[in-house]
């Protein structure tokens, strides 16, 4: 079959596409998931600092804040996922989503990483709701989009491992950034949210616009052209064992990362006793994620797609507990080498789980006869977003109870209670999501059925037509 045919199927009118896209392409499509890591550290890592020691709003309330903003993602994302299935656009179903969600998510940005002097917790809500919104306009569509190009085992492997290489790149920047300004005497101030701010809102937009002309965008169904767009829990919870198996996993192991994510800039600056490595020990652990992913995407070839991931996950937490508990104060660069390896092996948990689920979306496909991609990424991405949300709204205000003063030295009871959620509480999140992964039913033997089950289906419905 030509590449770029029309056929017809169970799951409705699609586009075939060919699964071996040259890099030139895939780069091209990798390009916005750059700018989107860009402003996911600075989320995660940076912002709840920052708004607590810089702009003086307490712990508790800023975790809280940014936990509420992310909980409207409970309607937004599937809402989101459901209509970008079902949009019908000659620009394209899922260009026409992330264009739409460009102006929002760089309106939001610009508020929230370049803020006035005085501030309210609603204004850091308002903000943030606008962020998560243009972020989950973009996002959604765009790994959809992904999913739905390449539909052969180790292409998809190979297209998320040039999309995350290109997330570990932005991610990399983001951890840059402060790393330089440290040596002039900034740490997570105004000055470096500004950088990162206007990063953002410049580079967003010319990434998105590169990767719109990357891949083809196959057309809206014609079983979801019968549908009315809606949504309801019955519709997340019908996606069939393998994919539930996926959500569980990341329950666990987006609150472990996000507890991690959430005291990285607080750990280095009150246990370490030295910020001024905060921006080089993330820039050495994407580092590390970046070389390490050439290698966990080859390894998959041995051990399947799930099991690297299982296995990333436990060499990951063993390398933690083992070597950064034994760090005290003066022990930062030894953090920042440490945290190379450590992102050498989280690379694997970091890279290959998008593929695993445009698998999981191939079984319900099959079972269905209806493909569902953007709901199956909505899915998947608010339940991301709401664990590392979660996970600030948990860590913050436990600072709180326990006493911490952003503004005052830490004692040595908060220093203990930093060390135990930055490293021991992960510990079990990890190897829970590492078991789930591990019994992955959907390995490359059976994918390879699913796929030619699909692809009898199609053919059969080709057949009859006039």
């Amino acid at each position: 079959m030509r590449k770029g045919a029309r056929v017809s199927g169970g799951a409705g009118e699609r586009l075939a596409v060919d699964p071996k896209f040259s890099p030139w392409r895939l780069i091209a499509y990798a390009a916005t998931a750059a700018p989107l890591a860009v402003m996911l550290l600075p989320l995660n890592a940076f912002l709840p600092f920052f708004y607590n020691k810089v702009i003086g709003l307490e712990a508790a309330v800023v975790g809280l804040a940014l936990l509420a903003a992310r909980l409207a993602d409970v309607i937004v994302d599937p809402v989101c996922g459901l209509l970008s299935d079902r949009t019908r656009s000659r620009f394209g179903r899922r260009r026409s989503w992330m264009v739409a969600g460009t102006p929002i998510f760089i309106a939001g940005i610009y508020a929230l990483f370049i803020p006035p002097v005085e501030v309210t917790v609603w204004y850091l809500l308002a903000t943030g709701f606008a962020v998560y919104l243009g972020w989950t306009m973009i996002q959604l569509p765009y790994l959809a989009w992904g999913g739905e190009a390449v539909t052969d085992y180790q292409g998809r492997a190979r297209l998320t491992g040039f999309r995350e290489a290109a997330t570990i790149i932005g991610v990399v920047f983001a951890a840059l950034v402060p790393a330089i300004t440290a040596r002039f005497g900034h740490g997570i101030d105004r000055f470096t949210m500004e950088i990162l701010g206007w990063t953002l809102i410049v580079g967003t937009p010319i990434a998105i616009g590169i990767t719109l002309l990357s891949l083809p965008d196959p057309p809206i169904t014609e079983a979801d052209r019968a549908e009315i767009p809606r949504f309801h829990l019955r519709e997340m919870l019908s996606f069939g064992r393998p994919f539930n198996m996926i959500i569980l996993a990341f329950i666990f192991i987006g609150l472990g990362k996000g507890i991690g994510n959430a005291l990285t800039v607080y750990f280095a600056t009150y246990v370490l006793e030295q910020p001024q490595v905060v921006g080089f020990v993330l820039f050495s652990a994407y580092v590390g994620m970046l070389l390490g992913t050439p290698f966990w995407v080859w390894f998959t070839r041995i051990v399947g797609k799930h099991r690297a991931v299982a296995l990333s996950l436990t060499v990951t937490i063993s390398l933690l507990l083992v070597c950064a508990a034994l760090l005290g104060p003066g022990d930062g660069w030894t953090f920042v080498g440490l945290e190379f390896f450590v992102g050498m092996a989280g690379a694997g948990y970091i890279v290959l789980p998008a593929a695993v689920i445009a698998d999981a979306v191939d079984h319900d496909t099959l079972r269905r006869g209806r493909e569902r991609f953007g709901a199956h990424f909505a899915a998947w991405s608010m339940a991301q977003k709401l664990v590392n949300a979660l996970a600030v709204g948990i860590a913050l205000p436990m600072l709180t109870v326990v006493g911490f003063d952003a503004a005052a030295p830490a004692t040595e009871a908060t220093r203990d209670f930093l060390r135990f959620f930055y490293l021991v509480l992960p510990a079990p999140l990890f190897i829970a999501g590492a078991i789930l992964f591990w019994r992955f039913p959907i390995d490359r033997r059976r994918h390879d059925i699913i796929r030619r089950r699909l692809g009898r289906n199609a053919a059969r419905a080709l057949s009859v037509l006039p």
